[in-house]
């Protein structure tokens, strides 16, 4: 079964990984398999790229539960940002570390999802590499995507 997608609220149902359409294209960057809502089933984070074809390049974030039978269903969509460089994605779990510390990830924080980029700063031209280095952390909460907090 094909997920369906989401960018900028529209549903996308891609071929392979790519839809070519009037709009631009979508595209999958990267997709992760975890455990975001504690039903020890594999749900999916991914990452999709619209490339309007005009002034921008845009980066959302998609989460998907799975049902139990192996569908995924959106649970929630993020905007990332116009011409983001990403530095990585990750579902914690049991034996994840800290990519920043190096110290283990406590228990309570397992099912949490972290992205992590370089975006523009506010005054930084989008010609330009992105300069500015987020961290952003989501969480489910009763079945849908909540962002926690961001650094």
């Amino acid at each position: 079964m094909t997920p369906v997608y989401s960018v900028n609220g529209n549903a996308v149902e891609l071929e392979g990984s790519i839809l070519d359409g009037e709009g631009g294209t979508v595209s999958l960057l990267i997709s992760t398999p975890g455990d975001l809502d504690g039903d020890a089933s594999n749900d999916q984070a991914a990452i999709l790229v619209h490339d309007s074809r005009g002034s921008g390049v845009f980066y959302y974030l998609n989460v998907l539960l799975n049902d139990g039978n192996g569908a995924l269903g959106l649970a929630g969509e993020a905007f990332l940002g116009d011409r983001i460089k990403l530095d990585f994605m990750e579902i914690y779990g049991v034996g994840s570390v800290s990519r920043g510390t190096d110290v283990p990830i406590h228990p309570d924080d397992y099912g949490q999802l972290v992205v992590a980029y370089y975006t523009h700063g506010r005054d930084q031209a989008y010609a330009e590499s992105p300069g500015v280095y987020v961290t952003r952390h989501w969480k489910i909460d009763d079945g849908m995507l909540v962002a926690v907090e961001d650094y």
